[in-house]
């Protein structure tokens, strides 16, 4: 995979926390940035956490909650 690119964007935050060779691994092998998608949900996600108010309840949900768990 990584002999076809130069260099890797990952601009999927859904798939950040997958530890899969076309997310992770490629990181080793090719220069590697975030994307204009990722880098705005990031910032989102940090300027929501930071104007809230603690304690801070939060709620997950998915098809692999055990897996979020960890």
């Amino acid at each position: 995979l990584a002999s076809l690119g130069e260099v890797f964007i990952n601009d999927a935050f859904s798939v950040c926390h997958r530890n899969q060779a076309s997310v992770t691994k490629i990181t080793k092998y090719l220069p590697s940035f975030a994307g204009p998608n990722l880098v705005s949900e990031v910032k989102t996600l940090y300027e929501n956490f930071k104007k809230t108010k603690r304690p801070l309840v939060v709620i997950i949900g998915g098809k692999k909650l055990k897996i979020k768990q960890r």
